[in-house]
C-alpha cells in the first residue's frame, strides 16, 4: 500500500504524470527528503496547482525554514525527523513543531568540544539499543544541537532538542 516514484524523474516534462500517479494514490502521508519536497513544491508553485496530502514526512537532510513555507503552502503539513545512517540517535517532531528524542532507540548525550555532557551547544552522541552485532557505543556525530528545556503540548515525555544546527564540518569560514 505505498507509492513509489523516483526523485531523479521529478522534471518539468514528467510532473504531470507524478501528479497523476499521487493524486490517483491518494496518500495520506508523503514520505521524501526536505530538497525532493521542495522541488516538487516548486513545481506546484510555478503551475499554480497543490496537493492535498496531510503530512509530508521529511527527514535525512537539513530542513530549511523557507522549504518547510513551500511545501505546507502547496502539499501539506511537515513533520520532519533527525536520523541518520549509523542509527544511533533519532528525534521526531510532534504536532507542536518540537523535536523529541526517540529515547527506547537509543541514548542520546550532548557534549561539548572535550567529551563533557552539556545543557548548551554541542554535538550529538548516541549509543544504540537495537544493533546487537555491532552496537556503537558513545559514538560522536558532527552534528550539533542542544536540549530544548520545558514540556511540549503533545504530552509527550521525551526530550526535547533544538532544531539541528547542521554538521560541523559543513559549515564554511
Amino acid at each position: 500500500k505505498q507509492l513509489i516514484l523516483s526523485s531523479r524523474h521529478l522534471k518539468p516534462e514528467f510532473i504531470d504524470s507524478f501528479l497523476t500517479e499521487i493524486k490517483q494514490f491518494s496518500p495520506h502521508v508523503l514520505q521524501a527528503y526536505p530538497s525532493t519536497a521542495f522541488v516538487l513544491a516548486g513545481f506546484l508553485n510555478m503551475t499554480g496547482k497543490k496537493l492535498d496530502i496531510p503530512y509530508v514526512y521529511t527527514g535525512s537532510e537539513m530542513l530549511y525554514p523557507y522549504q518547510r513555507e513551500l511545501i505546507e503552502s502547496t502539499i501539506g503539513k511537515v513533520v520532519d525527523f533527525y536520523g541518520m545512517a549509523e542509527r544511533v540517535a533519532l528525534a521526531t517532531e510532534c504536532l507542536h513543531g518540537n523535536l523529541h528524542v526517540n529515547s527506547d532507540y537509543s541514548y542520546m548525550e550532548i557534549v561539548d568540544e572535550q567529551g563533557n555532557a552539556t545543557d548548551d551547544e554541542g554535538f550529538i552522541v548516541g549509543t544504540t539499543f537495537h544493533n546487537k552485532l555491532m552496537p556503537l557505543i558513545r559514538y560522536q556525530l558532527s552534528d550539533r544541537t542542544k536540549w530544548k528545556k520545558g514540556k511540549c503540548l503533545c504530552g509527550s515525555y521525551y526530550p526535547m532538542i533544538e532544531p539541528i544546527m547542521g554538521k560541523y564540518e559543513d559549515i564554511i569560514y
